[in-house]
């Protein structure tokens, strides 16, 4: 059967653990009138080299059949990070399609799924349609979290290479690979046990294992597990991708954001700088839900709130600029306003009253 040409393009960035791997994928593609794939299996290099390229010079899409060193899903999250890569088209080949894999193409837009095993025609399709989703994500207003995440997939890379001290870490995740659960439950056990390298990195592999011996409610439990200590350990970023997970199984309500509270806890302990980034996840992971409430509910909360409310906005307007102004907007007012009392409700209005009197009564107490 003679297959028609795609119209996405005639270049593709091809994904695989390993290029002997992925040799008929790449046949089938050129069948289906691909003229160039280049070939990357780290998911950190493939999204600098993506992020390195001018517009003109992207892939018409995005063949990911696996990747070395994380997740399908965790590589299409951290593109979308970036704001010029959030519109590419990706296609994920995945051994079985659930409900997770839906829930996180639903709120990242333009993929499609290829189910192994797969003909020619099959692929050819998912190609069509991910190039025709339209995608419903607002791009990020700049690069920095897409940086961020880089930075921090780095660390975590550097972290694993020196884990000589927790092999029992490195052990589970090799018995996971190998669908060996029941012994990767040893393992991840043993590192706790250990008490040395993060405990969410175990106890999420604890939450693998028993997912793969068809435990749900078990593995659920070391979700939330794992969840809570990435955020005691300030891997927001991981925290995000738990709780998201969660939610695509029907685990978290969208209603309850544990990394607004984190956030609302650290600004009360005065680590303004990770409370700022666990309200930036926090939005990514519940964007329906605005941390606006939650940011001034930590500004009233503390000892002197017009200072709390300055760092967090200061740290944010670093990161987000615009974001940063509009909570600034909301919760400050100018040195050049005069105080005004008229009544207000809410939350915010509680706090920036509570703000124009401090105001007031430091320039009175200048006056004077």
């Amino acid at each position: 059967m003679k297959y028609r040409p795609f119209d996405a393009g005639s270049n593709a960035l091809l994904l695989g653990e390993a290029e002997e791997l992925v040799y008929v994928d790449r046949k089938m593609l050129t069948a289906c009138g691909v003229r160039r794939s280049v070939f990357i299996s780290d998911g950190v290099k493939a999204a600098r080299f993506l992020a390195e390229l001018s517009p003109d010079q992207y892939p018409g899409f995005i063949f990911c059949t696996g990747l070395a060193d994380m997740s399908s899903l965790d590589f299409l999250e951290l593109i979308r990070l970036h704001p010029d890569l959030y519109n590419l088209p990706l296609v994920l080949v995945v051994n079985q399609l659930n409900q997770q894999h839906l829930a996180v193409a639903s709120k990242l837009g333009r993929c499609s799924f290829l189910v192994r095993p797969y003909t020619q025609l099959e692929m050819e399709n998912a190609i069509i349609s991910a190039g025709r989703v339209r995608s419903r994500l607002a791009p990020c207003e700049n690069s920095l979290l897409f940086e961020q995440a880089l930075e921090s997939r780095e660390a975590e890379r550097q972290a694993e290479r020196q884990a000589a001290q927790s092999p029992s870490l490195l052990l589970g995740r090799s018995l996971l690979r190998q669908g060996r659960h029941r012994e990767a439950c040893v393992a991840f056990a043993r590192h706790l046990e250990e008490n040395t390298g993060k405990r969410g990195n175990a106890l999420y592999g604890l939450a693998e294992a028993f997912a793969g011996l068809g435990l749900e409610d078990r593995s659920v439990q070391y979700l939330h597990q794992s969840a809570t200590a990435y955020i005691e350990e300030k891997d927001f970023m991981a925290a995000r991708a738990v709780f998201a997970r969660l939610q695509g199984q029907g685990r978290q309500g969208t209603h309850v954001n544990p990394l607004y509270e984190a956030g609302v806890r650290l600004t009360s302990e005065g680590s303004y700088h990770s409370a700022v980034q666990a309200f930036m996840q926090g939005q990514m992971l519940t964007p329906e839900l605005s941390f606006h409430s939650y940011a001034a509910e930590a500004c009233q909360a503390a000892p002197n709130p017009g200072h709390c409310a300055e760092r967090i906005c200061w740290h944010l307007e670093r990161r987000i600029p615009s974001m940063g102004q509009r909570l600034r907007d909301y919760l400050l007012i100018s040195e050049d306003d005069e105080p005004e009392f008229e009544s207000r409700t809410g939350l915010f209005g509680i706090l920036r009253e509570v703000v124009e009197v401090a105001c007031y009564t430091a320039k009175v107490h200048v006056a004077g």
